[in-house]
């Protein structure tokens, strides 16, 4: 059914556009009577990606402002949508997409924040290994080390130093109720100023 594929296709890139544009507006569809009623389903799709980014970045959401955040990743899910459907998968590219923009140009720590966020993130996928039994190297005189595939490296950049400096302090926080339903559990973050 070649229709029905084409149909569905062209409605899908008219919500992802109109998600994508700041007042939600559908362009005219050949195929669909009223487009209009397409802005409910992109203002859907705009709510649960930015919902699926706070979820992975709450520290970041935190520091930049609920207001910055909802914006920037609106700018993010117009520019870089869903190639998985897996939204688990979705947002790897958003600490460099802060680190590109404009706004945020005096404020590089940020894109940091978010590359930490997505490291640990990423790590709720990877297997957990047997910790490296140092005692059994005592004999060898040649051995090789690798990082474990989930290790993340980067480079960060320092914080300015004031006395508003916000300090970071990660804890799991996950009720046992909650335990079985919500796996893995979340990671959250509490703020203060020194």
């Amino acid at each position: 059914m070649p229709a029905l594929r084409e149909f569905q296709s062209a409605v899908s890139a008219a919500i992802r556009e109109a998600a994508a544009t700041e007042r939600l507006t559908v362009r005219p569809l050949d195929t669909f009577a009223q487009p209009e009623r397409l802005v409910l389903h992109a203002r859907n799709y705009r709510v649960g990606l930015t919902a699926v980014l706070v979820s992975i970045f709450p520290a970041t959401q935190r520091l930049a402002g609920e207001g910055f955040f909802a914006f920037a990743a609106a700018q993010f899910i117009a520019a870089k949508p869903p190639q998985d459907p897996v939204l688990a998968h979705y947002g790897s590219a958003l600490p460099e997409f802060l680190a590109a923009l404009p706004a945020l140009e005096r404020s590089p720590w940020l894109a940091d924040v978010a590359r930490l966020e997505w490291a640990i993130h990423a790590l709720s996928d990877e297997r957990l290994r047997a910790p490296l039994d140092m005692s059994g190297l005592a004999h060898l005189t040649d051995a090789r080390v690798t990082w474990h595939p989930g290790a993340t490296l980067f480079h960060a950049h320092r914080l300015p130093p004031t006395s508003s400096t916000p300090t970071v302090t990660w804890r799991r926080s996950i009720s046992p109720a909650r335990a079985i339903s919500c796996w893995p559990p979340a990671l959250t973050a509490s703020f203060s100023t020194r």
